[in-house]
């Protein structure tokens, strides 16, 4: 199908660019990754100097750092490709100042860590105070407000669309439903991947024992695949909490579901689908969200996976 989008960049220097349809491009959105990826190609005369910035509006939305501009000349064509990282790429580029701080609170971190990077605010509920905080040299600035967000919130922070920085879980009330006079369905694939499960981790304590185990008791009986974890700083004192986040990722990759469709906009990462006259109980979300177009039109791939596992 065919879409309505509108591209426009800045330079380093702040100039607005206008830049012509793209001739393919490929948006790859994911629960597992902070910053989403954009991949555009254009003729190869489009004007690339010094780009910084890039936005997509329309059927699509992105906003954006361009890591690459590349002037390619091949034997099937010549075109300049330019790849994009979502605005989280501010966080993991960037290393965190290391210190401790005292009675720290989601304002103060925030500003200690992510100053003059352009997000709208902060959103978050209620939290765990706490009595330090201590980052350590290396620590990237997403690693630094991850650490603090699973121990005042119990969950990891992300960057939401419209440019803000969150520490609220997944849990998006919208619902899309496909087949049967909804949104018609291309392709749907159920898959279960018997080497995602991990049956059990064992973690390593301050005196170099292994001495805490966590058995996880979703997993099939008959899968054995155990791990050893040394925990990063952050986790030293939370190690149970950690073995658990680890395990709910493996088993958020057991079983899932891929579906191809038409693309439509306000589909979001979180957000719940419906299969029509699907009779599995399970709480299907959006854990994937991959776009492509070219000339000949425009397709969505849905990675579905259990919400019992979204959130870490």
């Amino acid at each position: 199908m065919p879409i309505n989008l509108t591209v426009t960049a800045k330079t380093s220097s702040g100039q607005a660019v206008s830049l012509p349809m793209p001739m393919r491009l490929k948006l790859d959105r994911s629960v597992d990754r902070p910053a989403d990826i954009l991949t555009l190609f254009f003729p190869f005369d489009t004007p690339a100097d010094n780009l910084s910035r890039l936005s997509l509006r329309g059927d699509i939305y992105f906003e954006g750092l361009v890591d690459e501009t590349r002037l390619m000349q091949t034997s099937s064509g010549n075109f300049l490709r330019i790849i994009c990282r979502s605005l989280a790429a501010l966080l993991t580029d960037n290393h965190a100042y290391p210190t401790t701080l005292d009675n720290p609170t989601p304002d103060s971190i925030i500003q200690m860590y992510c100053p003059f990077m352009g997000f709208l605010g902060f959103k978050y509920d209620t939290y765990t105070p706490l009595t330090t905080f201590t980052t350590i040299h290396g620590t990237s600035v997403w690693k630094a407000v991850e650490a603090y967000c699973m121990q005042a919130f119990g969950c990891q922070q992300r960057v939401t669309n419209d440019g803000y920085l969150t520490a609220k879980p997944y849990a998006s009330q919208t619902v899309h439903t496909f087949g049967s006079g909804a949104h018609p369905l291309y392709s749907l694939e159920r898959i279960i991947d018997r080497t995602a499960p991990i049956s059990a981790i064992s973690v390593r304590d301050a005196e170099g024992d292994y001495s805490l185990a966590v058995l996880n008791n979703d997993a099939p009986a008959d899968i054995r695949r155990q791990r050893y974890v040394i925990p990063a700083s952050p986790w030293v004192n939370d190690r149970a909490r950690l073995a658990t986040r680890i395990i709910r990722q493996s088993m958020r990759d057991y079983k899932t579901a891929e579906l191809t469709c038409d693309v439509f906009s306000g589909v979001e990462l979180g957000d719940k689908v419906q299969l029509a006259g699907d009779t599995d109980q399970t709480d299907w979300r959006i854990g994937r969200i991959l776009i492509s177009a070219d000339e000949n039109g425009a397709i969505m791939r849905l990675r579905l996976v259990n919400g019992e596992f979204l959130k870490l």
